[in-house]
């Protein structure tokens, strides 16, 4: 998921393991730190959890020639799924990180996931990039054990997949393509275009007319991408998913009828990533889309990314232009300065 000139910030939460777990605390409730003595026992945890960093991670990215630093984040509060994920996500937006990247403990995307990994796609300000187990370490063992088929890693030419309801003027979906070229796009990928609409009294007539319309927008938008030379290299094809999840047909089969036609489809493309569209906020797109939502975070076993147009549209420009770093404490072990744009690795 790296680019030339993107480091990467391996980000570990540091807690006092004398203080009790509580779901409800977050980042900003007292602290739970005081006295030389546990000020000192701080300072032993500090150190093995930077031990840990250099000997577990620092030689990956140093074997993938990626400009890294290491970042010890304290946790000032009871540890909670709140307070790391509020940590984690404040450390990337301060340092302007285009992903926060966090990986699955469990089967599919978010099932059996951590509830930090929850909370942070719900809030975060910077897009979250999930990794199930069948693109982790593991490869065929993890997806065997987590109940999945073996998924092939994506070669070159690869797909990216751009999925989610795009609203009447397609804008949304634009911002989300934006989002795909910029962030995760490689010279030659095919990137498909899924407009999710509900399903109407127009029948195949009307996808027929959807599908005319956003493949004309799609040349529109390949043309004014943010990247136009990547962009001119991409092979991009369209397609439009009529979706009942909001009918009480859909209650009664349970889930999403769109999430399953994408998730098969990302993994039968074995994508690079799936860019999903997160539905928006009125009661109308809530009712009718976050069937859709819900089941794929639950179910796809490629990289995703839901993408929340309000939240993170000002953080992608800010990742574009590049921001300041964040004050944290952190370590440069590679000796290289931070660049344009950044990912933080939890």
């Amino acid at each position: 998921m790296t680019k030339k000139g993107d480091t990467v910030h391996l980000a570990h939460v540091v807690s006092n393991p004398r203080t009790p777990f509580s779901g409800l605390n977050r980042a900003t409730t007292s602290g739970t730190w005081g006295g030389p003595e546990d000020a000192q026992f701080m300072e032993r945890v500090e150190s093995e959890a930077a031990a840990m960093l250099a000997a577990r991670y620092v030689p990956i990215v140093k074997h993938a020639g990626v400009a890294f630093t290491t970042c010890l984040l304290r946790l000032t509060a009871g540890r909670s799924a709140a307070a790391i994920g509020e940590l984690l996500a404040g450390a990337a937006r301060d340092l302007a990180a285009g992903l926060l990247v966090i990986a699955s403990h469990g089967p599919g995307v978010l099932a059996d996931y951590g509830s930090v990994a929850r909370w942070c796609q719900d809030h975060s300000p910077v897009p979250v990039l999930l990794l199930p187990p069948a693109v982790l370490g593991g490869g065929a063992a993890a997806s065997a054990a987590a109940g999945q088929p073996p998924v092939p890693a994506p070669g070159a030419g690869a797909t990216l997949l751009v999925a989610g309801p795009a609203g009447p003027d397609l804008g949304r979906l634009h911002a989300a393509f934006d989002f795909a070229v910029r962030r995760l796009a490689r010279p030659g990928d095919g990137v498909l275009l899924v407009n999710v609409v509900a399903a109407g009294p127009g029948g195949e007539g009307a996808l027929v007319a959807a599908r005319r319309e956003l493949l004309a927008a799609a040349g529109e938008w390949k043309d004014a991408a943010p990247a136009p030379r990547l962009a001119a290299t991409l092979n991009l094809n369209v397609d439009v998913l009529a979706d009942a999840s909001g009918t009480t047909a859909s209650f009664d089969e349970g889930g999403s009828r769109a999430g399953t036609a994408l998730c098969a489809l990302a993994a039968r493309s074995s994508a690079r990533a799936v860019v999903l569209l997160r539905h928006g906020k009125d009661l109308s797109s809530e009712l009718q889309f976050a069937p859709l939502t819900s089941h794929t975070v639950k179910h796809c076993v490629r990289p995703l990314v839901v993408y929340d147009v309000d939240r993170h549209a000002a953080a992608a420009a800010a990742a574009a232009a590049g921001g300041a770093a964040a004050d944290i404490e952190s370590s440069n072990l590679s000796g290289t300065s931070s660049q344009k744009a950044s990912s933080v690795a939890s």
